[in-house]
């Protein structure tokens, strides 16, 4: 017969052995780095490689133009125009050299101020273009995004079901063996106390 003090110390054991090798829950990993800003600089990067060679030259040469414009800066030629123009204007006139050196001087700084609002709407132009880029670069970048964070949770929900299903089958295990060790306390507990007999048959009628 298995004695009262085996049964506890086997249950004690028991509850020591469920503890050491029970599955430890998982801590939650980090999120997978990434860099936003050098994503998007590489997705525009990518795009541009796939443009037309051709829309990349009129790009530079419309941020050169535009420099050259917002500076006043009229090409030699038109320079030219403008001064024989006004000469010719000022012989059918009869306009003096002072008067001619007036009216060029005024219409070179009138072509130079159109030059430089032409300057500035250039520049608005290219800002939409850039603005324009980065919009797609950065809905790329943020769809990568997007996926590296889907496939993080998707492995972090499969480690906590992972866990919650060893931790289900260990503490049924623990439970059915717990239950097999007390199933029959009858059988394990005295049914008097040590060092007194069971009275028999023939002293109860002794007594009486």
């Amino acid at each position: 017969m298995v004695s009262l003090g085996t049964t506890i110390m086997a249950g004690l054991g028991l509850t020591a052995l469920d503890r050491l090798t029970a599955p430890k829950a998982p801590s939650a990993r980090p999120l997978p780095p990434f860099d936003f800003s050098k994503e998007t600089g590489e997705a525009l990067a990518a795009r541009r490689k796939l443009q037309d060679p051709r829309q990349q030259q009129l790009t530079a040469r419309l941020r050169e133009n535009a420099a050259m414009f917002l500076r006043g800066e009229l090409p030699a030629e038109v320079k030219q125009t403008i001064k024989r123009t006004v000469a010719q204007a000022s012989t059918a006139r009869g306009l003096s050299a002072g008067q001619t050196a007036r009216l060029t001087a005024r219409e070179l700084g009138m072509n130079q101020l159109a030059l430089m609002e032409r300057g500035a709407q250039l520049v608005q132009t290219l800002d939409t273009i850039r603005n324009n880029e980065w919009a797609v670069a950065s809905d790329s970048a943020l769809s990568k995004a997007n996926r590296l964070f889907e496939a993080y949770t998707i492995s972090e929900n499969a480690r906590l079901a992972g866990y919650a299903v060893r931790a289900k089958q260990h503490a049924s295990l623990f439970k059915n063996l717990g239950t097999a060790l007390f199933a029959a306390p009858s059988s394990l507990i005295p049914s008097t106390p040590p060092g007194h007999s069971k009275p028999t048959q023939s002293r109860i009628t002794q007594g009486s």
